[in-house]
């Protein structure tokens, strides 16, 4: 089973805030240490600023969003559901 994070920049305003790019630090970590692999699935922006944190691998597939759907914030994790779902693997979204 592989185990994701997602972000979607659009759906916040601006740059995350410290906090949020911390936790996803030790959300990234604690899941590597459990599961050995944590992927990200994020647009360019997202990449940006959670490129330093030691994920397994990085998606930017979430570019194909609208930006105009930015005040829909779950739009992003509806659609890292509908991608994975697609794999027909199994998958945690942390």
């Amino acid at each position: 089973m592989k185990i994701y994070h997602s972000y979607w920049s659009k759906g916040y305003a601006g740059s995350p805030p410290a906090y949020l790019v911390d936790l996803h630090n030790l959300s990234a970590y604690l899941a590597k240490k459990q599961y050995g692999e944590i992927h990200l699935i994020t647009d360019t922006e997202g990449k940006k600023h959670l490129d330093g944190i030691e994920y397994t691998s990085i998606s930017t597939a979430l570019d194909a969003v609208p930006p105009e759907y930015g005040t829909v914030w779950s739009l992003g994790k509806l659609l890292t559901y509908n991608q994975l779902a697609a794999l027909s693997e199994p998958f945690m979204h942390i």
